[in-house]
């Protein structure tokens, strides 16, 4: 079976993210009743490259970060650590390579009960299939 370029990226990113979030869970969406802290891939899109060539596709990849400590430090921790793990990286991925995962923002804010912190990163990834 094979795998399109948008979930060999995801599983791709888990691979690199999970071990490097531990002990904080990476979910593609995280379960109801998961407990704090967590994180899991909030939204990605692509479009085509049009500027490179046809077969590069731009990926914009939004991940989440969710804890009831207090304050931002978690949340802000555990970014950074994806951020080092990924910003001005390349590696490959199934039928393609990521030529450049590039890091864009970063923000934490309060959740609307007074104790959670959300908190949301933005890469943009430039996919490359393999030639067939």
């Amino acid at each position: 079976m094979t795998v399109s370029i948008e979930m060999a990226l995801q599983e791709a990113l888990d691979d690199i993210l999970s071990p490097v979030l531990a002990p904080i869970p990476l979910f593609d969406q995280a379960p109801q009743d998961q407990a704090y802290p967590f994180a899991e891939f909030a939204r990605m899109t692509f479009k085509v490259a049009t500027e490179y060539t046809l077969d590069q596709q731009i990926a914009t990849v939004s991940l989440a970060v969710y804890s009831n400590a207090r304050g931002r430090r978690e949340v802000t921790e555990a970014m950074a650590k994806m951020r080092a793990a990924l910003h001005m990286q390349a590696f490959p991925i199934a039928g393609g390579n990521v030529v450049n995962a590039m890091y864009e923002q970063a923000d934490a804010v309060a959740g609307g009960d007074g104790v959670s912190w959300i908190g949301t990163i933005l890469f943009t990834v430039t996919v490359e299939p393999t030639p067939a």
